[in-house]
């Protein structure tokens, strides 16, 4: 499934690595987290974004676009109502793209439980990935999350 997401979607691909990695931050899933990095900066996605992911709100690193869907994942991921502000700041996007943004951050939401659940991470590699991954500056999540003064 996660192929889908990265093949077959009208949804650009920088923006799709964004709403996973604040799905992860939210979620402190820092498994996946690790997992997106490279992905994302391959794509576009810069570092200063990355850095700032966690205070998107505040941030003039992101577009409107940008902010319109990392807001819709982050109340998505949060299980939160979207409310009709929250769709007309994505009045840019399509129909299809938003329903991609949706089934994208529930995929990785329900893949952070799983995750989480069963302790998934059982190949050392993986186990340290996701460790450092945990302790960079930039991977804050979202219950940590503070605005800053």
């Amino acid at each position: 499934m996660a192929l889908a997401f990265r093949r077959d979607t009208e949804l650009s691909r920088s923006l799709a690595e964004l709403a996973v990695l604040r799905t992860a931050q939210v979620l402190d899933c820092a498994y996946i987290w690790s997992r997106h990095l490279s992905p994302a900066r391959a794509c576009g996605v810069t570092e200063r974004q990355i850095d700032e992911l966690a205070h998107w709100p505040e941030s003039a690193a992101f577009t409107p676009a940008q902010k319109a869907a990392l807001g819709f994942a982050e109340k998505a991921a949060r299980m939160t109502p979207i409310g009709d502000g929250d769709f007309a700041g994505l009045r840019d996007f399509t129909p299809r793209e938003i329903v991609e943004l949706a089934m994208l951050v529930g995929f990785y939401a329900s893949t952070a439980i799983v995750i989480k659940a069963l302790r998934c991470l059982t190949r050392r590699r993986d186990c340290a990935m996701a460790s450092r991954a945990s302790k960079e500056k930039h991977y804050a999540p979202a219950f940590n999350r503070s605005r800053r003064p």
